[in-house]
C-alpha cells in the first residue's frame, strides 16, 4: 500500500510540474541559417539568427544577427543588427536577444545541416545557452539533442535509440534504468563510443551523471 502510495505521490508532482511549465514556461524557437530542411516548429514565437529568416513562413518576433547572409531583408520587421567584425556569432546573438527578452527556454533548429564546422559550433550553442541560463535543445529532423547533468528522467519508447556523449569533457555515469546497456559507474571520456546507440527499454529512462555535461541524442 505504501509503495502504491508513494507511486501516485511521485506522479501527482511529476504532473503538477510538467503543468508548470506548459503554462508558465516562456519558449521560443531560434532559426539559424541552414542549407537543409528544419522540420515542424512548434514555438508560437520565433528569433531567426541572419539568414534563418528565408527557413520559415510566419512572422518572427526578430531577426538577429550581422545580416551579411540575409537574401531578403523584407520591411516591417524587428531586425536589431549587429557590426560584422564581432566575438559572437548570429546563434550566440540569437540566445542573447531570447534572454534579454525574458524566453526561459529556446529549441534550435538548423543546427546540423551545412559545414562541419559550423555544425560543431551550433552544437556547443547548447553550453552557451547553460553559461547563460537559458534552457536549450537543438531539433534536428528525426532527433533531438540537448545537455544533461545531475539526476536525469526523460520520457521515451521501447526500442529507441539513444546516444550519451562527452562532448565537453569526460563525465562519469553512476547508474541508470530503463536502458539496455547499463551506465553503473562508467567514465565516459571524449573520444570514445561507450555512451553511443543505446536504446530504451522502458517508457521512461533515468541515470545520474554524478561529474561532467553529456550531450543526450534522442531518435525518433
Amino acid at each position: 500500500m505504501t509503495v502504491i502510495l508513494t507511486f501516485i505521490e511521485n506522479f501527482r508532482l511529476t504532473t503538477a510540474f510538467f503543468v508548470y511549465i506548459l503554462i508558465f514556461m516562456k519558449t521560443a524557437a531560434i532559426i539559424l541559417n541552414t542549407p537543409d530542411e528544419i522540420g515542424e516548429i512548434t514555438e508560437s514565437d520565433v528569433i531567426c539568427a541572419d539568414n534563418g529568416l528565408s527557413r520559415i513562413h510566419v512572422t518572427p518576433v526578430a531577426v538577429v544577427g550581422d545580416l551579411d547572409s540575409l537574401e531578403n531583408r523584407k520591411d516591417g520587421l524587428n531586425y536589431v543588427v549587429f557590426p560584422k567584425e564581432k566575438d559572437e556569432t548570429d546563434g550566440q546573438l540569437a540566445l542573447l536577444y531570447a534572454k534579454s527578452a525574458g524566453y526561459d527556454a529556446v529549441t534550435i533548429y538548423g543546427a546540423t545541416g551545412g559545414d562541419i564546422g559550423q555544425i560543431l559550433g551550433n552544437i556547443g550553442l547548447l553550453k552557451y545557452a547553460k553559461d547563460i541560463k537559458i534552457d536549450a535543445r537543438i531539433s534536428g529532423v528525426g532527433f533531438d539533442i540537448k545537455l544533461v547533468e545531475g539526476k536525469v528522467s526523460d520520457t521515451a519508447f521501447e526500442s529507441q535509440k539513444i546516444s550519451l556523449f562527452p562532448f565537453f569533457g569526460d563525465a562519469l555515469v553512476t547508474e541508470s534504468h530503463g536502458l539496455y546497456y547499463p551506465l553503473e559507474n562508467l567514465l565516459l571520456s571524449a573520444g570514445t563510443n561507450r555512451g553511443l546507440s543505446n536504446v530504451a527499454t522502458a517508457n521512461e529512462i533515468s541515470f545520474t551523471v554524478e561529474s561532467g555535461i553529456l550531450l543526450m541524442i534522442k531518435y525518433y
